[in-house]
């Protein structure tokens, strides 16, 4: 007798048919040791080495800041006015 049985939803027939295509997946398996593993062959394939030249021009690229205790202080009491002119002022009780 035809559709004697409900049809199952769009989205039970597709997780069943994930179900066949994918049996398994183990969340630990795949992050545990799987990540452990491609950060094994990753490390074997490339092994980064720096001389101390390499060293020298990787700090030539970093801008320079001034970041003496002057610069700090003031920046320190910019930052303070600049709360006191944002922050309204309070009401005496």
């Amino acid at each position: 007798m035809p559709g004697a049985f409900p049809k199952a939803s769009p989205w039970e027939e597709a997780r069943r048919h994930a179900r066949e295509i994918v049996p398994a997946f183990s969340a630990t398996l795949y992050f545990g040791w799987g990540a452990r593993l491609a950060r094994w062959i990753s490390r074997g394939l490339y092994r980064v080495r720096l001389s101390e030249n390499d060293l020298a021009a990787i700090d030539a690229l970093r801008p320079r800041f001034p970041h003496d205790d002057a610069y700090l202080a003031a920046s320190v009491r910019d930052f303070a006015r600049w709360v006191a002119a944002c922050t309204p002022p309070r009401q005496s009780r």
